[in-house]
């Protein structure tokens, strides 16, 4: 069910106006259900399309673009941070980084044209019905060396999930503190994808951290549930 925007900006008035809980620990709850959800589909999507695209494999490349296609996306409300407009923070002209763009689409429809099974399952992907769930999504470009900071609102005993897709040009790290500044999530692996998983106490905003590790700037989207 969506909300009308006013009930939306009461929403997160309501929220922004709860009390921290500052002094009762760190803001994570002991581990439960941590059944993968559409943020990790999308991290998936992305690895899979990386494979397809780099080994020209138009049949991984297919599985990644349904995959992606499969979520729906939209801008991010209430969060505070270095956002910046998807136009303005285009990667650098080339082959798609992102595998539910119409550039992507395009590109698996271009490499399935010997196959006329591939082909068919190409051209379905137009039509397809996103389904697997919604995720919020940010847009930021980022130049190397630098950090950018977000600070972003979940509700306290519900399932968190954030990922940063960058567009392959810099390592990319991802760290995640609750409001007591203690370390919920960090993930410094060697590429430009970081995916974090975590439960919430209480209802609390906690502060995003996307470091550029490399000397290029990074191109690169924010996604949460």
């Amino acid at each position: 069910m969506r909300l009308c925007p006013a009930l939306a900006l009461a929403a997160f008035v309501s929220f922004a106006a709860l009390p921290t809980r500052a002094g009762e620990g760190p803001n994570l709850a002991p581990a439960g259900d941590a059944t993968p959800g559409a943020v990790r589909v999308l991290v998936l999507a992305e690895q899979l399309f990386a494979m397809g695209r780099d080994g020209d494999d138009p049949l991984v490349l297919l599985t990644a673009v349904r995959l992606a296609r499969s979520v729906d996306t939209r801008a991010a409300t209430g969060w505070e941070g270095p956002a910046r407009p998807p136009e303005e923070s285009a990667p650098a002209p080339g082959l798609p980084h992102d595998p539910g763009s119409e550039a992507a689409l395009a590109l698996a429809l271009l490499m399935a044209e010997g196959d006329p099974a591939l082909a068919e399952v190409a051209a379905d992907l137009a039509g397809r019905q996103r389904s697997r769930g919604r995720v919020s999504q940010g847009h930021s470009a980022l130049a190397g060396g630098r950090e950018d900071s977000w600070r972003i609102p979940f509700f306290g005993q519900s399932r968190a999930e954030l990922a940063v897709i960058g567009d392959g040009a810099a390592n990319l790290d991802l760290e995640v503190r609750d409001e007591t500044g203690a370390t919920i999530c960090r993930e410094t692996g060697p590429a430009d994808l970081a995916y974090c998983g975590f439960t919430p106490a209480w209802n609390g905003f906690f502060t995003v951290t996307v470091t550029n590790r490399g000397e290029a700037a990074n191109t690169y989207r924010l996604l949460t549930n």
